[in-house]
C-alpha cells in the first residue's frame, strides 16, 4: 500500500464508481494507517481511537454502504471465489495465487480476476499528483472501463480457454523445478 500517496484521492476515485454503478466493493486497508485514518475521515460519525478498533476488528461501511473498509487481513482462498472480481496491487498475491488460481477461479464460472489494467492503474497514480474534480472523473471512468472489461463474456470465455490449456498442467512442480534449475540444483 505504500504507493498509495493520496488516500483520499483513492477514496473519491472508489466512491465516483460506486455512485455511477451498481457495483460494490470490500477495500482491505492492511492496517496502512494513511488509509485507515482516510476511511475515518469519510465515515460519518467517526474519528475516535475506538473507530479505528473498530475499523481492525470488524470493518465500516462508507459511502451508503457499497463500500465495506476492514483493516485486518482475510485468506484469498476464503475470499476471491466469493467475489465476482478483484482487483489487487499485486505483491505477495502472486505467489499465493499460484498455488490455487487454478483450481478456484478457472472453475467458477462467476467469477473474474482483475489485475490493475494499465489504463486505470495509469489514471489511478495520475491522480496523486493532480488531483481535481476532472482527474478524479477521469480515473473513476478508466476504472469503471477496466471492471466492466474484466466481466464481460469475452473474458469469461478467454478463462475457460486457459483453464482447458493448463488444467493438465502442474504448476507448482513446474515453478519448483524452474527455480531449482535458475539456482543451479538440478
Amino acid at each position: 500500500m505504500g504507493f498509495l500517496k493520496n488516500p483520499e484521492a483513492f477514496l473519491r476515485v472508489l466512491q465516483t464508481v460506486l455512485h455511477t454503478t451498481t457495483y460494490r466493493f470490500v477495500l482491505f486497508t492492511a492496517g496502512y494507517e494513511p488509509l485507515d485514518t482516510a476511511i475515518r475521515v469519510m465515515a460519518p460519525g467517526t474519528s475516535s481511537i475506538l473507530t479505528q478498533r473498530v475499523i481492525t476488528q470488524y470493518g465500516i461501511s462508507i459511502f451508503d454502504g457499497k463500500l465495506f473498509c476492514f483493516s485486518g487481513m482475510v485468506p484469498y482462498k476464503y475470499l476471491f471465489p466469493r467475489c465476482v472480481a478483484a482487483i489487487h496491487h499485486g505483491g505477495s498475491f502472486l505467489i499465493e495465487f499460484q498455488e490455487w488460481f487454478l483450481d478456484i477461479v478457472f472453475n467458477r464460472d462467476s467469477f473474474s480476476l482483475m489485475l490493475p489494467f494499465v489504463d486505470a492503474l495509469f489514471a489511478l497514480l495520475c491522480i496523486c499528483y493532480n488531483v481535481d474534480d476532472t482527474s478524479i472523473k477521469e480515473a473513476a471512468e478508466a476504472l469503471s472501463q477496466a471492471i466492466q472489461y474484466a466481466l464481460s463474456p469475452r473474458v469469461k470465455e478467454c478463462e475457460k480457454e486457459i483453464a482447458e490449456r493448463i488444467s493438465v498442467e502442474d504448476g507448482v512442480s513446474e515453478a519448483v523445478k524452474n527455480l531449482k534449475e535458475e539456482m543451479g540444483l538440478f
